[in-house]
């Protein structure tokens, strides 16, 4: 069998391990990566990953005070190369433990790199009780520091009964290459509320696969905000399923690939009970040789009656050479429901920067001005204002002339 140098690189990592894992790895060389004959991966394909060669990660002294959030207040959980440091991270609050998992079983139906994570990740549980409300906010850290190396991350969030918590998963790291394939999974209970922020700030070099998958009980709420700022070569999947009646599910994201970066966004909204409420917006600003995918599925199964859900995305090229792929679906097997969705990709409004000139803002003042007001739309619903702001200082770094106008939104 003639492997790409990814996959050689995996087998050469599991030399000697664990013989159910090495079996599942024989399954997953076999499979091989996805192609564009994969209808999901159709405008991803990571031929960029599977020219890699990947080795483990070395143990590295690690200060994380560059990639600490200013103005943050929280308790952060410090993941390096994908290990949890206990000694980098801070005591819990109460309600809240983590606790080491079991050995992944390797999924039957799911995807390559759902597989390799289940082979080669050390997954934690984080589990909040039962009516618990910790006001701390956590900082899921997960940073990369070890040039050439592959990483895989997995963790259980289980939120009890009535509970809530507010929690950032981010991803920072170096300039070096390295591939990061990180995989949560999020169990809510019965009237559970979870905001969650995820950012992603990558180096200029960085491969990641990421993937969030949600289970939604009766009542429950999940509140979810994504930036992409960073990577090369970066790819999110995201499904919640509401399991449940009453459950709501909120969908934010923006993303911003500008030179050759390359970010896809896929999501997934199972409504399988009744009376269910969805809202989803993502928004991309796309400039240089940057490319950007969206794929937003909404699927209305035949018991959910009174669903109420509603998707847009909207993509903004800045320049000639920028590409976007959307491609929103919406699903329907139920009859009483309200649903729509729609998708929209341009360019600036050359009758609007001449509005602006004619106000005293040069061209770059003018086209970044309105640049960022098209993205603020999705920004400004992030909640945690450390947070926001990082995300808006990230964003009018890329556009030239905004300084004129930057110090308005402190």
């Amino acid at each position: 069998m003639v492997l790409s140098p990814f996959l050689d690189s995996c087998r050469e990592a599991l030399r000697g391990g664990d013989a159910a894992h090495a079996h599942t790895l024989e399954r997953v060389l076999a499979r091989g990566l996805p192609t564009k004959r994969d209808e999901d991966w159709k405008y991803s394909e990571p031929v960029l990953l599977a020219q890699k060669r990947f080795g483990a990660a070395a143990p590295q002294v690690v200060d994380t005070r560059p990639w600490l959030l200013p103005g943050l207040d929280a308790i952060r959980l410090v993941f390096v190369n994908g290990t949890y440091r206990a000694e980098l991270s801070d005591p819990l609050p109460e309600g809240l433990s983590m606790t080491p998992l079991p050995p992944a079983r390797p999924p039957v139906d799911d995807t390559v790199f759902s597989e390799l994570n289940a082979i080669f990740s050390q997954g934690w549980a984080l589990s909040l009780a039962e009516g618990a409300k910790p006001a701390a906010l956590i900082h899921l850290l997960f940073l990369h520091t070890s040039a050439g190396s592959m990483s895989h991350s997995r963790l259980l969030l289980r939120l009890g009964r009535g509970s809530s918590l507010q929690l950032i998963e981010h991803y920072a790291g170096g300039d070096e290459e390295y591939f990061c394939n990180a995989h949560i999974h999020v169990v809510l209970g019965e009237q559970a509320n979870l905001r969650h922020y995820r950012l992603q700030q990558h180096g200029a070099a960085a491969l990641h696969v990421g993937r969030l998958h949600v289970e939604q009980a009766r009542d429950s709420q999940l509140h979810t905000h994504s930036a992409d700022l960073g990577g090369l070569w970066v790819r999110n999947d995201l499904k919640t399923e509401l399991a449940a009646p009453g459950a709501q599910a909120h969908l934010f994201g923006v993303y911003a690939p500008a030179q050759r970066q390359h970010i896809d966004n896929h999501t997934r909204i199972d409504h399988r009970a009744p009376a269910g409420t969805s809202r989803e917006q993502y928004r991309g600003i796309l400039d240089g040789h940057g490319r950007g995918v969206f794929n937003g599925k909404i699927v209305v199964h035949q018991d959910a009656q009174k669903t109420d859900s509603e998707q847009a995305s909207a993509a903004l090229l800045l320049s000639r050479t920028a590409e976007v792929d959307v491609k929103p679906e919406l699903e329907i097997y139920a009859d009483d429901v309200k649903c729509r969705h729609g998708a929209t990709v341009g360019q600036l409004d050359e009758s609007a920067v001449f509005y602006l000139r004619s106000r005293g803002l040069d061209e770059a003042a003018a086209r970044s001005l309105l640049t960022y007001s098209f993205v603020d739309e999705v920004v400004g619903k992030i909640d945690l204002m450390p947070l926001r702001q990082h995300v808006e200082k990230a964003l009018l770094a890329r556009m030239p002339g905004a300084v004129r106008f930057a110090g308005l939104l402190q």
